[in-house]
């Protein structure tokens, strides 16, 4: 027992464990920004899918949104009738509409 290294260079030990130390922290400091770079890209991708479906965005395109008088979206001819108020919200701004006018062509 006497002649093993450990006890006649205890030093050495320590040194060997503490370089293993410094190397196993410098893996889990590697894999530690390499896992955080690939959920940022994950992240960078989303955001720009949730921007390009963003109701914002779409009417950013030309589209727009228009509510009746209760604030319901109108989707369909029969949500309306002549003479009821309507608001139409663009990319920028309102418009606030009378009805007039209801036609049922729709070109496909």
């Amino acid at each position: 027992l006497a002649n093993r290294p450990v006890l006649t260079r205890p030093l050495d030990r320590y040194r060997f464990l503490m370089m293993e130390l410094d190397r196993i922290s410098d893996q889990i400091d590697r894999a530690r920004k390499q896992t955080f770079l690939r959920f940022e890209d994950r992240l960078t991708g989303l955001a720009a899918r949730l921007e390009g479906i963003s109701p914002l965005s779409v009417l950013a395109r030309g589209y727009s949104l228009t509510t009746d008088e209760t604030g319901r979206l109108v989707t369909d001819l029969s949500a309306t009738k002549v003479g009821s108020l309507i608001q139409t919200k663009l990319a920028k701004g309102v418009l606030t509409s009378r009805v007039e006018t209801i036609r049922m062509d729709v070109q496909k």
